[in-house]
């Protein structure tokens, strides 16, 4: 019983604003394969520390989230209460995301 570490699927990345060579680590025998970028939690993440990437695609998720939305929002079936409940569940997680990345 303990943790058990599967190789081919760890993987690590040092984030820094300097280019560096990419290198493998070793520990313990177990040696784990260096990347530039890679997708965590629907974000693409890069090693350069670019945060221009991740503020366009969360833009792009918002504005197909807006426009899959838009009939709704506009429909007079639903009542105000209803499309602000929509809007605050769906759509201002993204919003409030981009500007907490925005302000740092």
């Amino acid at each position: 019983m303990g943790l058990n570490i599967n190789e081919c699927k760890t993987k690590f990345m040092i984030m820094s604003w300097h280019l560096r060579i990419l290198q493998n680590l070793t520990v313990d025998g177990y040696t784990f394969e260096q990347v530039e970028d890679f997708k965590y939690l629907g974000i693409n993440l890069k090693n350069m520390n670019d945060m221009h990437n991740k503020i366009r695609l969360r833009l792009n998720v918002a504005n197909c989230g807006y426009y899959a939305m838009s009939k709704l929002f506009s429909s007079k079936l639903l009542s105000r209460k209803t499309k602000r409940k929509l809007y605050i569940s769906y759509l201002r997680p993204i919003v409030v995301w981009l500007r907490n990345v925005v302000n740092h």
